[in-house]
């Protein structure tokens, strides 16, 4: 009897792989890792993991970035009496079951300042997103005020991890959710880092193989860096770096300051692959952002070589007449030989978004050249613009959003630019 469930097992995971991957978030798998469970769902190699939170979000392998919040999945019927809504910039994708197809993990509010609740979703084969959390995590506990969440892989086992950042009003501690290298489950992990967290970003910046982290802390009161830079061990814990990697330099030195109070910080692979650090606050009383580029030793990032233009502000940008724009998301690529910087813009009190393009100059001093004009204006939605992006295969802009529900969500989350 064991050999005929044996044979049988095997003979199905072949069929399974020779159609060619189930209906989830990937349309092919990778090399690695290997099954973690075998039951009924259908089991392929795990996808390896993109060496940046960059990465994971423009994943190529992503089909599926736009999710209805989870009251709305028909996947999904039943829910505690306090829940909520969806966070929409709480959505990261990655293939946190290592089957070989992308889920998601997203956070749902709950009433009365209480903390969060995580949901990881998978994609089934009947074509729905259904929740299996119980299944590789206990604590499904989130932040109080959830503010945005990256994938990387902090523990160095080749798996996926989620970094949340929390904040807004208040300070909170920051969280990660951990992969086991045996078990294949997520353990919630408080990082000691109490700040105002609100965008995250993750690259290895100092060479040594694992992702550090750099957070925004708007108007941090217990600290007070405007700019986090989390140095990671490669064992999911992160410290304060040993040595300077931000350096300013003040308007003295004929360079603008790196803005204050900054919300959004972007790790942007860049000219040769380089990984440079763009970060959008207040500069001189208006909104202004700041392109940093990295330099192969601490201080790793610095606006203080001018000559060799290691810093460039992005102009500051009008959408209407007085009203200057935030950067809420942004991009490189590179196309027909020219790379060029798209910066999703939004005013302050989100009436009007566009997208701007940035070019980068093809000699060595990486100037940017901003292009007049917009690419388009679109009439806002009923339920407001969405805050984020990926870049697709066809060099297009589409959302990245896990509030989609409703005509006029849906209307959000169809937004799209073709880049040019």
């Amino acid at each position: 009897m064991e050999s005929l469930k044996s044979f049988l097992t095997l003979l199905i995971t072949a069929t399974l792989l020779g159609c060619g991957g189930g209906g989830g978030g990937s349309s092919s798998s990778a090399a690695g890792g290997g099954p973690q469970y075998v039951d009924s769902w259908p089991i392929y190699s795990a996808l390896s993991v993109p060496a940046t939170s960059y990465g994971n979000k423009n994943d190529a392998r992503i089909l599926r970035s736009q999710i209805d919040d989870i009251k709305s999945l028909p996947g999904i019927t039943s829910f505690d009496a306090d829940e909520t809504h969806s966070v929409p910039t709480s959505l990261t994708l990655g293939d946190f079951y290592h089957e070989g197809q992308l889920s998601a993990f997203v956070v749902v509010n709950r009433s009365a300042g209480q903390a969060g609740k995580i949901y990881f979703l998978r994609w089934k084969d009947d074509a729905k997103w259904v929740d299996d959390t119980s299944r590789i995590l206990s604590n499904r506990n989130a932040c109080v005020t959830s503010q945005f969440a990256i994938t990387a892989d902090f523990n160095h086992d080749g798996k996926p991890d989620v970094f949340l950042s929390c904040g807004g009003s208040s300070e909170e501690q920051q969280l990660v959710f951990l992969s086991s290298p045996t078990t294949g489950a997520y353990t919630r992990v408080n990082t000691g880092i109490t700040v105002k967290g609100n965008r995250a970003a993750a690259a290895d910046l100092d060479g040594d193989s694992y992702p550090d982290i750099v957070v925004s802390n708007k108007d941090g009161v217990s600290n007070t860096s405007s700019i986090l830079v989390l140095k990671g061990s490669g064992t999911g814990t992160f410290s304060a770096p040993s040595s300077t990697w931000l350096s300013n330099c003040s308007t003295s030195a004929g360079v603008p300051e790196i803005p204050t109070h900054v919300d959004q910080v972007f790790l942007v692979p860049t000219v040769g692959g380089r990984t440079d650090l763009i970060v959008s606050g207040e500069l001189s009383g208006a909104k202004g952002q700041m392109w940093l580029r990295n330099q192969s030793a601490a201080p790793y990032f610095t606006n203080c070589a001018q000559t060799a233009s290691s810093a460039k502000p992005f102009p500051t940008v009008s959408l209407v007449s007085g009203s200057d724009a935030v950067l809420v998301d942004l991009f490189y690529v590179s196309m027909s030989g020219v790379g060029n910087f798209y910066g999703y813009m939004q005013t302050a009190d989100g009436a009007y978004a566009s997208l701007k393009k940035l070019e980068v100059q093809s000699d060595s001093t990486l100037n940017l050249n901003l292009l007049p004009g917009v690419f388009s204006a679109p009439t806002k939605p009923a339920t407001g613009f969405p805050s984020m992006f990926r870049v697709n295969a066809s060099n297009q802009l589409i959302t990245y959003d896990s509030g989609c529900s409703g005509t006029a969500s849906s209307t959000r989350c169809g937004l799209t630019f073709a880049l040019q």
